[in-house]
């Protein structure tokens, strides 16, 4: 499997898994999907290959889409987003997590409510 595709699918099956999760995290949000919800708004995948190793450098970004007008839910599910994935230890298809760490995120006015993002780096090798 392709280690991005590998990461993104243990990275969603962890939220999922997180004890009260109750919001839907999609690849590709369904058009009418109601807020609020998390979404795999853009990955960046670099060679990070040593001599004797293949591996793989990724940037993944989740973004929230919240219903409240405030900051609250947003920024509760960026803590939710970090606890579940900052330094989790994921099983991947073909790959190997080296290491997996939040590096930013933000929340911001959108109209009348607030939405979120979450970015990540994280460390693939191929088994």
């Amino acid at each position: 499997m392709n280690p991005a595709l590998s990461l993104q699918k243990a990275m969603r099956d962890a939220l999922l898994a997180r004890p009260g999760w109750a919001i839907p995290v999609h690849d590709h949000v369904p058009q009418g999907a109601a807020a609020p919800y998390v979404y795999f708004a853009a990955a960046e995948t670099r060679d990070w290959s040593t001599q004797t190793e293949k591996a793989h450098e990724h940037f993944i970004t989740l973004r929230v889409k919240s219903k409240a007008g405030g900051k609250r839910e947003a920024q509760g599910i960026i803590a939710d987003i970090e606890a579940a994935l900052d330094n989790a230890s994921l099983v991947l298809s073909g790959h190997r997590l080296v290491n997996l760490r939040m590096t930013l995120w933000s929340a911001e006015r959108d109209g009348d409510r607030y939405n979120g993002a979450v970015r990540f780096r994280a460390v693939t090798e191929q088994l």
